[in-house]
């Protein structure tokens, strides 16, 4: 088993893969209830966090829409079995080549 790191490891990472039960196509993320993920994305600045945080899910799992509170974060990519997805606008998810 491998050392326990401390969030600050996620924060300070030059690539965040953050999994989810689902993303919709605005970049909204579904995950599990416990705000864990929403919590470490906001404390990084946007332009980083758009940079260098990715998505992880299946292509079944972007979905128009998730349910989504004001905290929750957003990302700008998302990578499944297809490749690399740019979210953002509403009803929009484009492949990235």
């Amino acid at each position: 088993m491998g050392e326990e790191l401390t969030s600050s490891a996620f924060l300070e990472a030059d690539l965040r893969l953050v999994p989810a039960l689902a993303y919709d196509v605005t970049g909204r993320r579904l995950g599990q209830g416990g705000g864990y993920y929403d919590r470490l994305l906001e404390e990084l600045d946007h332009r980083t966090r758009s940079r260098s945080t990715v998505g992880v899910a299946f292509e079944r799992e972007i979905l128009t829409q998730v349910p989504a509170d004001h905290w929750d974060a957003r990302l700008s990519y998302v990578l499944t079995e297809s490749g690399v997805h740019r979210l953002g606008k509403v009803g929009f998810s484009e492949p990235v080549e």
